[in-house]
């Protein structure tokens, strides 16, 4: 094979992974459209950075990036998002918080970046084409998002070790491969540098890591989706089923997953990893309860263990209802009648 037949074939691998990266980006973002968990919409996210870095690397060893200028620059805006999103995607599955919403300020050099270039597209005066060519295409930028990248992705490998994530096969597939592709694409920019230019075939090549993860988990999703829908045919779970299920109610207790309000079955169970149905039947069979039911178990549980602990001295009886996942007074009066059989005031008179 020569060289010209591997560029073609290394261009033809990689435009199927940007393809399939735009289809999980849009898969996942549909999913949290329905409710589902807010990490779907930041792995949605990552995946559709990968796909846009992978559509440039395309550009660029085509040699179409005097074509797409502005798409080259965006490309490399977007590059800035890809170690915060790993990094929220990891916090938010140790912490159980969507970090996505609360924590903008790790995007503040993107938002630098695309200011910078909508400028210098709306306004064409000397400042805004000043700052975009001394800004966007300068090797400090390049230096400064090395630095912020090598940042972001040290900062889970903590998270990873803590043993606070339930499965860390994807969470490790993706900070050490994107880390290898990081370290890769580096020493490549310091050999072209120093050394000699490299063949745009080479930066190619090493954008194929990004096709690599995109097409496993494409893999992995269609398999889970296969197996799921052969277990759907036995929906009446056996003795010998619930109990792979038994450490459910010691993991929701522990991770205090019931915190969340508005937490609804489909996302504890994306959080679980276990299949929605099976969830379901786990609740039904077992505890003979509804998902909301269930939930609030946990939640009055809390509440009482904090009342019992004297912390109604420090916080007001909403407060604490609110802390335990309680989107409402009225519910959490409701629920707590209906799991102690008193009210909260009654209950704190007939202990103290």
């Amino acid at each position: 094979m020569n060289v010209a037949t591997f560029g073609d074939v290394s261009l033809l691998l990689n435009a199927l992974g940007a393809g399939n990266g735009f289809l999980l980006f849009i898969m996942f973002l549909r999913r949290n459209s329905r409710k589902c968990s807010y990490l779907n919409l930041t792995i949605s996210l990552i995946f559709l950075t990968f796909s846009i870095i992978i559509l440039n690397t395309i550009i660029n060893s085509a040699g179409l990036s005097h074509f797409f200028k502005t798409f080259e620059d965006f490309s490399n805006a977007i590059n800035f998002t890809l170690s915060p999103l790993l990094f929220i995607y990891i916090k938010s599955l140790s912490e159980n918080e969507n970090y996505l919403k609360a924590k903008s300020v790790h995007f503040v050099p993107f938002y630098l970046c695309i200011t910078i270039l909508l400028c210098s597209l709306i306004s064409t005066t000397e400042i805004a084409l000043f700052l975009r060519s001394r800004v966007l295409d300068s090797t400090a930028l390049k230096v400064i998002w090395n630095l912020h990248f090598l940042t972001y992705i040290l900062l889970p490998l903590k998270l990873l070790n803590n043993n606070r994530v339930k499965d860390l096969f994807l969470p490790k597939l993706l900070i050490f491969g994107v880390g290898l592709i990081w370290l890769l694409n580096l020493s490549l920019f310091v050999y072209s540098r120093v050394i000699e230019p490299v063949n745009p075939i080479v930066s190619l090549n090493i954008a194929l890591g990004f096709t690599l993860i995109i097409v496993w988990y494409s893999f992995k999703k269609l398999n889970s989706t296969s197996n799921n829908y052969e277990q759907g045919k036995y929906l009446n779970i056996n003795l010998n089923e619930q109990l792979q299920y038994q450490n459910i109610d010691k993991v929701i207790w522990e991770k205090k997953y019931f915190r969340k309000p508005g937490l609804n079955i489909r996302e504890l169970s994306d959080i679980l990893e276990i299949p929605y149905f099976k969830l379901s039947a786990h609740l039904n069979n077992v505890h003979h309860k509804n998902f909301n039911e269930y939930i609030n178990s946990y939640r009055i549980k809390e509440v009482v263990h904090n009342l019992q602990s004297n912390l109604h001295y420090n916080y007001t009886i909403a407060g604490l209802a609110k802390k335990s996942g309680f989107k409402s007074t009225s519910s959490f009066y409701e629920a707590f009648k209906k799991e102690t059989g008193t009210t909260p005031k009654d209950f704190i008179k007939r202990r103290f």
